[in-house]
C-alpha cells in the first residue's frame, strides 16, 4: 500500500464529499430545510456543529480508503493465485 497515494485518495474523497454536501444540502435543498424549522436546526446552530461534521467526514473517508486499499491488495493476490491454480 503506497502511503502517498492513500493520503491523496483520502484528501480527494474528503474534498469531493464536502463540496457535494455543500452544493446539494447547503445550496439546492437549503430552502426546503428552512421551511421546517421545528425539524431542522437553523443555519446559525448548524455552524456550531461543522467541526464535528468535518471530523466525522474525515474519519469516514480514512476508513473507506484504507478498506478499499486493503481489499485491492488482497484481490490482486487472489488473482495471481488463481492464475497459478489453472
Amino acid at each position: 500500500m503506497n502511503f502517498a497515494r492513500l493520503v491523496l485518495a483520502i484528501v480527494t474523497a474528503f474534498v469531493a464529499d464536502a463540496v457535494y454536501g455543500l452544493l446539494v444540502y447547503g445550496t439546492l435543498l437549503g430552502d426546503h430545510f428552512r421551511q421546517f424549522p421545528n425539524v431542522y436546526r437553523p443555519d446559525e446552530a448548524q455552524l456550531t456543529f461543522m467541526p464535528v461534521l468535518f471530523g466525522g467526514l474525515l474519519l469516514a473517508m480514512i476508513a473507506a480508503c484504507v478498506m478499499y486499499a486493503k481489499g485491492k491488495k488482497r484481490d490482486a493476490a487472489q488473482a495471481r493465485g488463481s492464475v497459478l491454480a489453472c
